[in-house]
């Protein structure tokens, strides 16, 4: 996936012709989706955390 996105970074002229968007837009798609990735693993995590809290009454 690095490889990936050095090529995309390196080539940014060529956004449009591979995506069918421009770069902008590409690089703000691109940081919305690890901005979701990283919400979702952050409440996965917790999550994992609550199941193994124990309370005893």
């Amino acid at each position: 996936m690095t490889s990936m996105l050095e090529y995309i970074h390196n080539h940014s002229q060529e956004s449009e012709r591979y995506s069918g968007i421009k770069y902008e837009q590409l690089e703000k798609l691109l940081k919305q989706a690890e901005k979701l990735h990283n919400n979702q693993r952050d409440i996965a995590t917790a999550k994992k955390g609550a199941n193994n809290c124990f309370w005893w009454w």
